[in-house]
């Protein structure tokens, strides 16, 4: 009878126990609940990355992608991976990213896996160690030449300036892309967004480096995922169509792809035909120590002084005492460093575009070949010749502090900045 007395009572004193523990923890599971896993686990995650919870298919829908991760001792393994958006742009910025493949040439699923790799679609990203952030990861110096005034964490501006970066891009490796038709041009020009156009050039290829070549890999193969969507074409879309023209930018900044002198591809409606260099170390300031110039607000013997100097000579202004033009007054941001002409070009409306002209300022953003990884370089083209090159004129380029000529590929230069005929016939009215 006692034995089963204590038989009956442990199913009760069970019961009781379980009771005692759903009223305590009850509460606790469901404020779990409420706010989505608050106390663990990507859920909660996923709620302060506006950018990829609205996607509309979950982390690995779109299928799985084998991804080789190198290491520095260069050992590599392979793992399998999934799009975090399932293949699918998110947040109705499939359009941005079909603009950007039509402006860069690169096929959309590409663009959009390449702002997975940069960013996991996360606009608010910050800093990496590189100072890289935003949707499309963009230092400072090259967002203030791409970001159009806008914030690094504008998601539409950052897939714009990424467009039209991997533009610039792969005019900058022409002639390493047609050197190399084994490797895909758009990997190169990763390997370019990645590594800077400089270390492509360098190796003539892909850079051996186990960041670029993993990043790489990983772009491969979320490209082919987006692919399933967007197609493997520039312009793709969702339905299966392929957006054909230009990309109605309002300020026309985008649709520049070389074109010919004063043609309507430049990013302004001024036209331009030609400047006039004399040629020779005339910079009214040469074997002056370096230090700041009052009178332009430059540096003596920098690059920017010199440059300046000759965009002066062409308006007219040949009294180095009375600029028309200087540091502070150009435009409504300044000229700054070298790598930073670019901004102020845009900003005053001049054009700026990839086609070579006597006279015109040959604008190397930084990190590119030949030029500050800082600073950037500002020079002068004092010819373009037949073979594909320019021949260009600076100073504390090849030679520190002083005036010298060398001969480079065209499409090395990041950016030619062109003085309107506009500009120059007013002067020469007088």
């Amino acid at each position: 009878m006692d034995e089963q007395k204590r038989k009956s009572a442990a199913p009760l004193l069970l019961g009781a126990v379980a009771v005692i523990l759903g009223l305590t923890m009850a509460p606790i599971f469901g404020i779990m609940i409420l706010f989505g896993g608050v106390l663990g686990g990507d859920s909660a995650k996923a709620a302060c990355r506006p950018a990829s919870a609205s996607a509309s298919a979950a982390a690995g829908e779109g299928g799985q992608a084998d991804v080789t991760i190198y290491d520095d001792d260069g050992s590599a393994t392979t793992r399998s991976e999934s799009s975090r958006v399932g293949g699918k742009i998110p947040n109705n910025w499939e359009q941005d990213v079909v603009w950007a493949s039509k402006v860069s040439g690169v096929p959309t699923s590409w663009i959009a896996a390449q702002i997975e790799a940069e960013s996991g679609w996360d606009p608010t990203l910050g800093a990496n160690h590189a100072g890289a952030s935003g949707l499309t990861q963009f230092i400072p110096s090259t967002w203030a030449v791409y970001g159009h005034g806008a914030s690094p964490n504008d998601p539409q501006a950052a897939i714009r300036a990424m467009g039209e970066y991997l533009r610039d891009l792969r005019a900058q490796l022409k002639s390493t892309i047609e050197a190399h038709p084994d490797i895909p041009a758009v990997e190169l020009i990763m390997a370019g967004y990645n590594a800077g156009p400089g270390a492509v050039q360098q190796y003539d290829g892909v850079p051996p480096y186990s960041e670029t070549q993993t990043y790489l890999s990983r772009i491969r193969g979320l490209a082919g995922i987006y692919g399933k969507t967007y197609g493997d074409q520039v312009g793709g879309k969702s339905d299966g169509s392929v957006e054909k023209g230009e990309v109605p930018y309002t300020d026309d900044t985008a649709n520049v792809s070389g074109g010919t002198a004063g043609s309507s591809t430049n990013c302004s409606a001024q036209n331009y035909s030609g400047g006039k260099v004399t040629g020779t170390d005339d910079y009214p300031w040469r074997g002056y120590a370096e230090a700041a110039n009052p009178v332009t607000g430059m540096f003596y013997v920098n690059c920017t002084d010199f440059s300046l100097w000759r965009l002066n000579q062409q308006v007219g202004a040949t009294d180095p005492n009375h600029p028309k033009f200087t540091n502070g007054n150009f435009a409504s941001v300044p000229l700054g460093n070298g790598g930073e002409w670019a901004t102020a070009w845009r900003a005053k409306g001049w054009p700026a575009d990839n086609t070579p002209e006597v006279g015109a300022m040959a604008h190397f953003a930084p990190g590119a070949v030949g030029a500050s990884q800082q600073f950037g370089h500002i020079a002068v083209v004092l010819s373009v010749n037949d073979d594909g090159t320019v021949t260009i004129e600076e100073y504390n380029g090849a030679t520190p502090y002083q005036y010298s000529t060398r001969t480079i590929p065209a499409d090395g230069v990041t950016t030619y900045l062109h003085i309107p005929d506009s500009e120059k016939a007013k002067k020469e009215e007088k």
